[in-house]
Parts: C-alpha cells; structure tokens; sequence
C-alpha cells in the first residue's frame, strides 16, 4: 500500500522525538501479490479504527486469498519496482 509519510510529533507540549508515520486514511495505490501474479488497484478506509478496502483498476472489490498475509507500507514519494 502507498500512503503520505508524515512525521509524528508528541501533542499537547509533552517532550519527546518526532517518528517517521504513514498517513493511513483516505485513499492510495495499491498492490496485491499472490500466486505468481500481481494486481493493482487501490485502497481506502475512512478512520484508522476501519478495514482497508482495496478495489481493483475497474472498481470490483479486490479479495486478498486466504493464508497469512504481509502488509507493506511504501512512502507514496517512492517508487515500487516490480519484475515478472
């Protein structure tokens, strides 16, 4: 999934060092590989509290298959290099 980079900041006035973050709401691009094969597409959630919900390039619903995943979250200010 690529999303913002941001760096977080402790709020409020209390001490501490900033972290490099991802933004994680709204929308972005997103990539799904599985079985030899790579599908793009896109993602959205509203609030932090929510699923992703990935489309494809047309709009269906994109499904991960079933299995143990890994998610990646790649600043959007980066390129992803993919090779078949």
């Amino acid at each position: 999934l690529y999303a913002e980079p941001y760096t977080a900041t402790p709020s409020g006035g209390q001490s501490g060092t900033g972290l490099p973050s991802s933004r994680t709401t709204g929308q972005g691009q997103a990539f799904v590989f599985a079985d030899g094969h790579v599908t793009e597409g896109t993602w959205e959630r509203e609030s932090e509290t929510e699923w992703f919900t990935l489309r494809t390039e047309s709009g269906e619903v994109m499904n991960v298959p079933p299995g143990q995943s890994w998610v990646s979250i790649v600043p959007s200010t980066r390129g992803l290099s993919i090779t078949e």
